[in-house]
């Protein structure tokens, strides 16, 4: 699906979407999609809140193309973190189970951009025929003038350099495995480490339990839940008994390749500890060191 040339720009909530220039602009702040991902964006916006399903998308995105599901899933999850979308609670794309998409905001016109000042006239230019005492009041204010423009131009400059994108972490509901069926489900614990990796690294994005159960853990439900967070790392573990007694297996998965970085027994830790543990050992993993 391209973007027609006769696409105008358009608002859904907070955002203003600019086709043209594949383009989502949030808090003043423009970010560039894949336009495979602003047609999806196009296709859904367009349908007014109605169901699309994931055959339609494709066929409509990608048109001839043949492309599987992981590519529909890889573009939502890119729009989902350019808007700032929540699956558990979306504001835009609402995933619906077993169905599609749905575009749950309405899309609104925008008035078209100013265009940029025309150049002031020549005659109010500094006249270099002024005489030599007016030229010496206005010479000192000129220099200030040119100051503020420079800090202007320094600040501005400044700040079209966006942050890194946030690390985003996802934390897996722990369940017992099959030979520790006394033990219940460890949801406190997986808490804990979300509460524990806020407190070490607030700028990182975390995706709790109460939406990553939503994934059952077979491997093509993983993948899912990668793609439509564009996660970085993975949490998961599990509460384990040996001839010792009650054990805790941590992992930490990056996202990209499925490899595990960091892999421990803990043995009769208190909740907190073991948080501490796989907080520091994620935000060790997440600044590229090793944990």
């Amino acid at each position: 699906m391209g973007v027609r040339s006769s696409e105008a720009n358009f608002r859904i909530g907070e955002v203003l979407v600019r086709p043209k220039r594949f383009e989502l602009v949030r808090d003043g702040r423009p970010t560039r999609v894949e336009p495979k991902a602003m047609g999806v964006l196009l296709h859904l916006a367009g349908l007014q809140g109605e169901v699309a399903t994931r055959h339609e998308l494709l066929a409509a995105v990608w048109q001839d193309v043949h492309v599987g599901e992981d590519v529909l899933t890889r573009a939502v999850g890119l729009l989902r973190r350019a808007l700032g979308d929540d699956l558990a609670r979306p504001r835009f794309i609402e995933t619906i189970r077993g169905g599609g998409y749905r575009w749950v905001v309405e899309k609104s016109p925008v008035a078209a951009e100013a265009p940029s000042a025309a150049r002031a006239p020549a005659s109010d230019a500094p006249d270099a025929a002024l005489p030599r005492a007016t030229r010496q009041r206005w010479l000192p204010r000129l220099g200030l003038a040119l100051a503020l423009l420079a800090a202007t131009s320094l600040v501005a400059l400044r700040g079209s350099f966006r942050p890194p994108p946030a690390v985003r972490v996802a934390v897996m509901p722990f369940e017992p495995s099959l030979d520790s069926s006394a033990l219940a489900p460890s949801n406190d614990l997986a808490e804990s480490i979300v509460r524990r990796l806020w407190e070490v690294e607030p700028a990182m994005e975390v995706v709790g339990p109460t939406t990553t159960q939503l994934y059952d853990g077979r491997p093509q439900r993983l993948d899912q839940l990668v793609e439509d967070f564009d996660l970085d790392y993975v949490v998961n573990g599990r509460d384990t008994v040996s001839e010792r007694g009650p054990r805790v297996l941590l992992e930490i998965i990056r996202a990209g390749d499925g490899a595990h970085v960091w892999v421990r027994y803990l043995d009769e830790m208190a909740d907190a500890d073991v948080a501490e543990t796989v907080a520091r050992a994620t935000a060790g993993a997440a600044a590229g060191g090793v944990p």
